[in-house]
């Protein structure tokens, strides 16, 4: 009961004091453009320093205008600024912290096709408090845009059945009837609950022959 208790203990802290980060955009059309918003939310304990690492896919989507919010402190450094392959990695700074929902990364999304296109950040991102641990628990996904219908063109990563019915086809071994007969072994009481003829005969011939012996033992001894 101890060890349980020191568990809630320690662990709700750190729960309690998790961040996230955010998206925030409105809707797009083919050839629209829409402003993005990745906001960093600090739990219920200050974070000083945030790295988002953004990736989206350049076919469906293009972004510029790509920049920090306003009031961090960027950091220009190999591996924690760039902007290539469909993917932006920003960094940086807040002096003093924040404790509450605050934008950190602005940039403008273009559609370039219809269906969704999906902007997401990775794994790598992180938020740090001010013993420079990372609190983040909780990532985020942005969907632009939405499944057309069949008839629309979608990207080459998706694909659209003209059927909402389950496909069949390919079941053929599964839907098949089940035989559910059983085959039991003769010695076994059938499920109809009567005893197999042949083991039965065999098993009386059995005692009988036993019972001969028997006899014929007791017999002889007696002579004796």
């Amino acid at each position: 009961m101890k060890a349980f208790l020191l568990t809630i203990l320690f662990t709700l802290p750190f729960v309690a004091g998790a961040a996230s980060f955010e998206f925030v955009a409105g809707e797009a059309a083919v050839g629209e453009s829409v402003q993005v918003v990745l906001n960093v939310l600090p739990g219920e304990e200050a974070v000083y320093t945030a790295k988002a690492v953004v990736a989206f896919d350049e076919k469906t989507l293009q972004v510029s205008d790509i920049k920090v919010a306003d009031g961090w402190v960027a950091l220009s450094q190999p591996g924690y600024d760039l902007v290539e392959n469909g993917q932006i990695i920003k960094t940086a700074g807040f002096p003093g912290g924040i404790t509450q929902k605050t934008p950190f990364l602005i940039f403008t999304a273009t559609k370039l096709t219809d269906g969704p296109s999906i902007v997401a950040t990775e794994g790598t991102s992180f938020i740090l408090n001010k013993d420079s641990v990372n609190v983040v628990n909780e990532l985020d996904i942005l969907t632009l845009g939405a499944l057309p219908l069949a008839s629309a063109s979608l990207p080459a990563a998706f694909t659209l059945s003209e059927s909402i019915e389950p496909a069949t086809e390919d079941l053929g071994e599964i839907t098949a009837p089940i035989n559910t007969a059983l085959t039991l072994p003769a010695a076994v009481i059938s499920i109809e609950g009567t005893l197999p003829v042949v083991p039965l005969v065999i098993t009386l011939l059995v005692l009988l022959a036993g019972a001969a012996m028997y006899f014929m033992i007791r017999a002889g001894r007696r002579r004796l």
